[in-house]
Formats: C-alpha cells, sequence, structure tokens
C-alpha cells in the first residue's frame, strides 16, 4: 500500500483516475496484529515482532500494534483522505470501503467503480467474476485446515467488536483521533 504522496510521483497519462480502497481502521489493527502474531511469514522484523507478541496476552498484543505497528498505515490512509479532499480531485480519486466492495449485493459498486475508471465491463461479465471472487470461496493456501495458531481472516466488517476493549478504543482514539469517523465508519 503506497501514499498518495508516493502515488503523486509516479507517471500517469493526462486523464488518469483511482480509487484507494479503505478498510475499518479497527478492522486493520487486529487483522495486523493477527497477521504479525501468527500467519505472516517470518520475513523483515516479523519474527521479532512475533517473539516479543508471544509473551503478551491479547489485549497487550493489540496495544502494541495500535501504539507501535499502525501508524504508517493510519498516515498512507490520512493521506489519500487529503487528497481526495483537495480542490479538484473529487472527479479523479475515489475512496471505496472495503465492506462495500466485498459485500452480498457488491455488483453495484464495483459498476460505479469501473464507470469512474472508464473501464467497460459487461453486468454478466461483471457478476461471474464476483461470485467466483467472492470471500466466502477462497480458503487459504493448499486448502488446508489451519493449525490453531493460525488465522484466516474471516473478512467481516465489525470483528475488531470481539477484541477491542474499552482501553483498545481509548488507546485507539488518544493515537488516531476521528481516523473512524473521517472514513465514515462511526460506531459501526
Amino acid at each position: 500500500m503506497i501514499g498518495y504522496d508516493t502515488f503523486a510521483e509516479l507517471q500517469k497519462p493526462e486523464q488518469w483516475r483511482s480509487f484507494f480502497v479503505v478498510r475499518d481502521p479497527r478492522d486493520l489493527v487486529v487483522s495486523r496484529y493477527h497477521s504479525a502474531r501468527f500467519s505472516h511469514r517470518e520475513i523483515g522484523n516479523i519474527a521479532d515482532v512475533r517473539k516479543l507478541m508471544s509473551a503478551m496476552t491479547d489485549e497487550e498484543g493489540l496495544v502494541y500494534t495500535i501504539e507501535e505497528r499502525f501508524q504508517e498505515l493510519a498516515d498512507i490512509i490520512k493521506s489519500w483522505i487529503k487528497a481526495v479532499q483537495e480542490e479538484g480531485n473529487q472527479s479523479r480519486m475515489r475512496i471505496v470501503r472495503f465492506e462495500d466492495l466485498t459485500a452480498k449485493n457488491n455488483a453495484a459498486v464495483w459498476h460505479e467503480m469501473l464507470q469512474h475508471l472508464d473501464v467497460q465491463v459487461p453486468e454478466s461479465t461483471l457478476e461471474s467474476i464476483l461470485s467466483f471472487y467472492h470471500h466466502s470461496r477462497l480458503k487459504p493456501p493448499g486448502g488446508k485446515s489451519l493449525a490453531k495458531t493460525e488465522k484466516y481472516r474471516s473478512g467481516k466488517h465489525g470483528e475488531w467488536r470481539s477484541h477491542f476493549t474499552p482501553l483498545l478504543t481509548e488507546r485507539f482514539e488518544q493515537r488516531f483521533g476521528d481516523l473512524v469517523q473521517e472514513l465514515g465508519y462511526g460506531d459501526a
């Protein structure tokens, strides 16, 4: 994922259009935590992070994720929000919610996004593609069952609710302010 500043530096055609997919930042924190603690391959500093997190409770690991591992992602999201809000960018750029792209009746969202990009796809083709790649059809790599310590995300919006304690909510809001509201999630 790249921030808008990096995107702005890329060579683009004169009539470019773009979209940026966001997810409820609280769900992103939970996903980032589980990925680092359980499922990512041990590349970069993941082995060190995983070792550190293995001595933590889930709540401590999530606090660590909020305070030490989410700022860069939050900054990227904020850069796109700011860019879309700037004068003249609304017609070129869209922020699209992941939950809308993966919803049961998502064809209208995809159709609008493809229209924005000036990409013509027959409705029947779009519906076939969306059906084939729907999250409910996806399986972990190799189709194997997961070990107890592995995490394959359900993709369901609001999973953060089963993980966020009052402490996590407080820490998240202290650190990232109204990011959740800026993206239109509110208390959803």
